[in-house]
């Protein structure tokens, strides 16, 4: 929009490759200086849990010293199929509806007969749909089994800053019910944390210095050396995955750092939109034959819009109401 705003092109037209690389850059300086002077912003994107089964699964770490499979399958993109053909204890080659998404190297989780997930390597694909595993099945999965993979080294999650919404994600339909998020601590009250079912409550720590207190996934027992792995964040969930026909969608913050395609959602408040518009207007300007009035006007738009959005920009707060009691002060 800001092209269009200086005319540099046409009304409905569409940008090429350097002035989407030039403008992005150009914005992403823009957005960094202006959030020394208060621009709230943050990225916000979904990241998805899939399910991991057996003990200590209620806790899923997230972040650079977390391992692929296991306990720890949280992602930013998977592919998800099944497979076409019965598989039997210990087999290390599989046949799939397709396998047209699924690479070597990637990390493959199957759901089997007896509703424990599997998780283990890709190694080979030696063509009709069939995967070969590093590691042989250790119970088998009927016809039609549910099975998911992702590339470890680009898919993986990092640590982010904080939760904001999730939901588990039906796979038969892909319809959507919203979790219930609980405070870490409420965690400790969960009378059965190894129970297996459909998971209903989550909660985040984003630090893992704070997450003493979860013995190999369990919940309730309390262990003064169950620090996490450094660098990592904890989701825990209640209770934990039994199958493999539901994963988790959350919807999770980090940091801002650069906007680098046209898809990156970053999230401050609308009332920044048109202020940082017309700055990346101005500071494009002289390429596409602004003069300097031109240019000053729009910069005192600008610095005009941004005022506003900044005064209006009043931080969440919250006030208790307490019934006035007599002889009794609040």
């Amino acid at each position: 929009m800001a092209y269009q705003y200086i005319q540099a092109i046409e009304e409905g037209g569409v940008l090429s490759t350097v002035q989407q690389t030039e403008g992005a850059q150009m914005l992403n300086a823009i957005i960094k200086f202006r959030q020394k002077e208060g621009l709230p912003c943050w990225k916000r994107v979904n990241i998805f849990m899939l399910p991991t089964t057996g003990s200590g699964t209620n806790r899923q770490l997230v972040g650079p010293a977390t391992s692929p499979g296991g306990a720890n399958n949280i992602v930013t993109g998977f592919n998800q199929n099944t497979l076409s053909a019965l598989a039997a204890l210990g087999a290390t080659t599989v046949t799939a509806t397709t396998a047209a998404n699924v690479n070597i190297g990637d990390t493959i989780g199957f759901a089997q007969s007896d509703s424990s997930m599997f998780w283990t390597t890709v190694t080979a694909l030696p063509g009709g749909n069939q995967i070969t595993l590093s590691t042989g099945l250790s119970v088998g999965c009927p016809v039609a089994a549910v099975f998911y993979n992702y590339t470890a080294s680009t898919q993986m999650a990092q640590k982010p800053l904080h939760l904001w919404d999730a939901w588990r994600v039906a796979v038969s339909n892909r319809q959507r019910v919203q979790m219930q998020l609980t405070p870490y601590n409420n965690m400790w009250r969960v009378i059965n944390d190894t129970s297996a079912s459909i998971p209903v409550q989550i909660a985040y720590l984003p630090d893992s210095a704070f997450a003493m207190g979860v013995t190999a996934g369990n919940i309730s027992q309390y262990s003064s050396s169950a620090v996490l792995s450094s660098g990592s964040g904890a989701f825990l969930i209640w209770p934990q995955f039994s199958g493999g026909n539901t994963f988790l969608q959350c919807d999770v913050q980090y940091p801002f750092q650069d906007v680098t395609q046209s898809t990156d959602d970053v999230d401050f408040p609308q009332s920044f939109y048109l202020p940082l518009m017309l700055q990346l207007a101005s500071f494009l300007g002289p390429k596409y034959g602004l003069t300097l009035q031109e240019r000053t006007t729009v910069f005192r738009e600008a610095e005009m819009y941004f005022k506003m959005a900044i005064d209006a920009n009043a931080e969440d707060a919250s006030i208790l109401l307490m019934p006035a009691v007599e002889g009794q002060t609040h």
